[in-house]
């Protein structure tokens, strides 16, 4: 079974990427899966939420070559490996979002380990060239602009990945009237939804400002029981691929 690649992006800027990939990656790393991390997001959110020091500025953008890249990776006390964004200090960047993903494949990883890429927003995953066995995660809340952009891209403009594409929805609160009728139709339309869905939930803010993951801190909440489930539901897309490749 080959390493699987997870690319998680936004229909819209703040509908919580990060969070949604530091969570999975925790709730893999704990489920001892060897996980890795990778930031293609200028914005470099995802230091928030694994306590890297706020004036760290190293990250691939900062390697002059690929040998340099090892050099750019944090590891986590939960064994979670990250190669954030970091900044290029004013100089020319050596490396592109395309070069770190393609020499993702080429890393000295333990076979079946999961490498989940902080892809921003979804306009920017349009200009990367992923491949059939890639999962993208696109995330999107419950509220009238995401519903507009997928209706854009679904059904007027039909936009297609070559990758396989599923929408995630986060935050979701059921209590919501507007959410709770959004979700039923989309439900009902969008064939790539998500089976599984991320409750609103205020301990995943809390958890940032600790600089650590919801699914670790509040090991009894509800939220660990919802990456779980997008753990578990992950795992069986990628044994049902290997099925249908072993069968072909």
């Amino acid at each position: 079974m080959m390493n699987q690649r997870i690319f998680v992006t936004g229909t819209k800027g703040g509908t919580g990427v990060s969070s949604v990939v530091a969570n999975l990656a925790r709730s893999l790393a704990d489920s001892n899966e060897i996980t890795l991390v990778i930031e293609l997001d200028s914005q470099n959110q995802l230091a928030r939420h694994f306590a890297i020091p706020w004036q760290s500025k190293i990250g691939w953008q900062n390697a002059y070559d690929l040998e340099a890249l090892p050099y750019c990776f944090y590891q986590t006390q939960s064994n979670i490996n990250i190669l954030p964004y970091g900044e290029s200090l004013g100089e020319q960047a050596k490396l592109c979002a395309q070069t770190i993903i393609d020499s993702s494949s080429k890393l000295d990883l333990p076979k079946n380990s999961w490498i989940l890429f902080d892809a921003g927003q979804s306009q920017q995953l349009n200009a990367l060239d992923l491949n059939s066995n890639d999962i993208i995660l696109e995330i999107a809340n419950c509220d009238g602009i995401c519903h507009s952009l997928l209706y854009q891209k679904f059904f007027m403009d039909k936009q297609k990945y070559k990758a396989q594409h599923y929408v995630l929805i986060n935050r979701y609160n059921a209590h919501s009237e507007v959410e709770s009728d959004l979700f039923t139709l989309w439900r009902q339309q969008l064939d790539c939804l998500s089976p599984v869905f991320i409750n609103t939930d205020e301990a995943i803010k809390v958890a940032v400002t600790h600089g650590n993951q919801a699914v670790a801190l509040y090991p009894a909440n509800s939220c660990r029981a919802d990456f779980e489930r997008l753990s578990a539901w992950l795992a069986h897309l990628l044994t049902q691929r290997n099925i249908s490749k072993d069968r072909t």
